[in-house]
């Protein structure tokens, strides 16, 4: 099967973000990033200046490969400010995001889950929940700009998972996220009870820097939860009768199907 790449924190170094760049990490962190470049990077399409996020389509479907580790600052300290993909790139995929729109689907694919989010006590500052001001900026780019039918697809969190998210003030929204976390090696990994089945994000949103709330937008999601491990997911979509027809499967590691959803584009 031909197979695309994505780099998370054990390429690097558990929970990498470059606030753990400094003297003593600098040729730690150029070591395994070359490895990386030569052994996993190089089965992906072309990318310039050395950056490891990228884009591609399959069919009529385009694909945004996100890079969440190597831009990313995790203290809100840092002169740069807390982010997950670096400005560039958080651009680059708002830009994407707007050639695309009409699409029939846009897949996103991030290391770690866009939601649901894990608790705190179970690492949500290493996922999106701790950027949660970056991530209130891209849902409202998707709900401001009408673009519907985009999905998620992440990993790392050692289950698999169906989830949905929609907005009280916006009945159009609608985001879909899937997480898929294949075999592993035994270790005491993440739970159905450590993450929260249901959530409301509030996005604040300013006018002309003045520290006005202008307006308040909520978003909750919803969904299956954390549903298995030792499992990998296929994702299917029929566009032949106009609206998209999803189809999303739950193998088990003997390649047992014990899960699958179904419908018009909503899970």
């Amino acid at each position: 099967m031909p197979t695309y790449m994505i780099l998370d924190d054990h390429e690097i170094r558990n929970d990498w973000s470059k606030n753990q760049m400094r003297d003593e990490n600098s040729g730690f962190f150029a070591t395994r990033m070359r490895a990386y470049a030569s052994y996993q990077h190089l089965h992906n399409p072309d990318t310039p200046n050395g950056q490891f996020w990228y884009n591609f389509d399959k069919g009529p479907f385009p694909f945004f490969v996100m890079d969440t580790r190597t831009l990313r600052i995790g203290e809100a300290t840092s002169i740069e400010g807390k982010t997950m993909l670096g400005r560039e790139q958080f651009n680059a995929f708002l830009e994407w995001l707007h050639e695309n729109r009409n699409a029939p689907v846009k897949f996103v694919v991030s290391s770690v889950p866009f939601f649901p989010d894990p608790k705190p006590a179970k690492g949500s500052e290493d996922k999106w929940a701790g950027f949660n001001d970056e991530r209130s900026m891209i849902l409202e780019f998707i709900r401001a700009e009408g673009i519907n039918d985009v999905v998620f697809l992440s990993g790392d969190v050692h289950n698999s998972s169906f989830a949905r998210m929609r907005c009280y003030q916006d009945q159009q929204f609608l985001l879909t996220s899937l997480v898929s976390s294949p075999f592993y090696w035994p270790y005491p990994h993440e739970s159905k009870s450590d993450f929260y089945g249901g959530k409301t994000l509030e996005f604040m949103q300013w006018s002309d820097g003045s520290r006005r709330l202008r307006d308040r937008i909520e978003y909750r999601y919803e969904g299956e939860g954390f549903i298995g491990d030792e499992s990998f997911t296929r994702v299917s979509v029929d566009i032949s009768k106009g609206r998209p027809w999803c189809s999303a499967e739950i193998f088990d590691r003997k390649g047992q199907l014990f899960r699958e959803y179904s419908k018009p584009f909503l899970f």
